[in-house]
């Protein structure tokens, strides 16, 4: 079979055909022509849609060879393709990887495109990410915050507020912006928050504030 494998690869000439080996191969030969000539698909893969078809195509362990084998910085161009890739991926390890291969602060631009990729990451996925993006760039007001806290939990949450006390003081102004903050934190941050000096100086109800505080 790998004969037969090496005559559909140099017959190969543009993407399309690329992807329309990997239709019609079998499917418990297409890992097969990753492991081979992985490394000589750099110039068939221009884009994401080109990736995406292939990955789709094959299992996990395809996909993280295709990942390895390829320079992913030259084939994804924005936040969305990369939150793409990372749904298409099984494992936190492999997420991790391909992050690992980015440019995040060229791709990510603004904190929805932020939690956007979070929301597909796991606890060390998540910690990975923040650790590689210009946080100060991307969250410039309260709703940025709360859009990135809500995909987080435990020590990366609270070193999200810490690391945003001044937004979070001119941002936070009364019981509103207060209950908003409060409903994209979990329990830990939540009470964290409301510890804060300049949340207690609020003139708010404290009563109806917790009742959005979850029970302990």
């Amino acid at each position: 079979m790998r004969i037969e494998i090496a005559h559909y690869y140099d017959n190969i000439k543009t993407p399309g055909e690329l992807v329309a080996v990997f239709l019609v191969i079998p499917a418990e030969f297409r890992n097969q022509l990753i492991e081979k000539y992985g490394k000589k698909f750099e110039e068939l893969i221009p884009d994401a849609t080109t990736l995406f078809k292939i990955l789709d195509k094959v299992n996990a362990e395809g996909r993280k060879m295709l990942c390895e084998n390829i320079t992913l910085d030259n084939v994804l161009k924005n936040a969305e393709e990369v939150r793409a890739l990372t749904m298409r991926l099984f494992s936190g390890s492999d997420k991790i990887m391909i992050l690992g291969k980015l440019n995040l602060s060229r791709l990510i631009t603004n904190a929805k495109e932020l939690s956007e990729i979070l929301e597909w990451l796991d606890e060390k996925g998540k910690e990975y990410l923040l650790k590689h993006v210009d946080l100060k760039k991307l969250i410039r007001n309260v709703n940025d915050f709360c859009q990135v806290a809500r995909h987080l939990g435990g020590v990366e949450e609270i070193k999200l507020i810490k690391s945003n006390k001044k937004i979070l003081k001119q941002g936070i102004t009364g019981e509103e912006t207060l209950i908003m903050t409060l409903n994209a934190l979990s329990l830990s941050g939540d009470l964290f928050l409301v510890d804060l000096p300049f949340i207690k100086k609020l003139q708010i109800s404290k009563h109806r504030c917790a009742n959005y505080l979850p029970k302990k």
